[in-house]
């Protein structure tokens, strides 16, 4: 039964990596009041009064719209409703936007390569949907299994946790020494951008290609509108980690292996 506790405890591991990671992610990515908050805080929203320029207004590089607040929020509310909701296609019209100077109806918001593009990533947030549901659900068995056990388990549980979370750092260790060697003269954090999308994508060239344009979608959610959520993920996380590595050390110190 030992090397049965061996892969409930990696599985444990596994199940809290996927949940502390892709849950939040999900909950701010379907929140219009987290869109509202960071359009306020990256200047996306119009500043005493102007509006910001978006350059690349469906996909055309001469194309640039001056949206009102109230457009931004009808595009952000597009978004999660393709993402999360009943919205098929992610191609969206909009009527009185200010395009190039002129205010103009039936305006193509996005591009085909971020239309093309957004059925790729809806197809990737549900996959992660359905993992993150999986995960929340074996945790307490996981952990009820372990708490049984915890006279068999003893010291082991400590090693194997190590252990796990050893293998998770030496393949992000891996993953960034090669971006750096073969990054050449891209900075590194874009070509980390596209080795991700090389592993979301694997033996798809053609959608990688895809995933890197110039478009309102680009221009709208930006790496820095992104950051608030990076920033809450790694702190559900080192939190989660904390927790179980104190579960662990206490497993082994404990008299009775727990």
């Amino acid at each position: 039964m030992r090397w049965l506790d061996r892969i409930m405890t990696w599985l444990l591991c596994l199940s809290l990596l996927i949940a502390a990671i892709v849950a939040p992610a999900l909950l701010l990515a379907r929140s219009p009041a987290y869109y509202r908050t960071q359009f306020e805080s990256t200047g996306i929203y119009a500043k005493d009064g102007v509006p910001r320029a978006i350059r690349y207004v469906g996909g055309h590089g001469q194309h640039t719209a001056h949206f009102t607040d109230a457009q931004l929020d009808a595009i952000a509310a597009h978004i999660i409703d393709f993402l999360f909701g009943d919205t098929e296609d992610f191609a969206l019209t909009m009527d009185g936007v200010s395009l190039n100077g002129e205010v103009q109806d039936g305006v193509a918001v996005f591009g085909e390569e971020a239309v093309t593009h957004m059925e790729d990533v809806r197809v990737l947030m549900r996959a992660a949907g359905v993992a993150a549901q999986v995960a929340i659900c074996l945790l307490p068995l996981l952990l009820l299994y372990l708490l049984l056990r915890r006279r068999e388990c003893g010291r082991g549980f400590f090693r194997w946790v190590v252990s796990f979370f050893t293998a998770v750092l030496l393949a992000v260790g891996g993953f960034c020494l090669v971006t750096y060697r073969t990054a050449g003269k891209t900075p590194f954090p874009d070509a980390a951008w596209r080795n991700i999308h090389y592993l979301l994508f694997p033996f798809q060239p053609e959608k990688v290609a895809g995933s890197f344009f110039n478009d309102t979608l680009t221009q709208i959610l930006t790496l820095d509108l992104f950051m608030t959520a990076v920033l809450t993920v790694l702190s559900v996380l080192a939190i989660s980690l904390l927790l179980l590595v104190l579960l662990a050390v206490r497993m082994r110190r404990s008299g009775l292996d727990f």
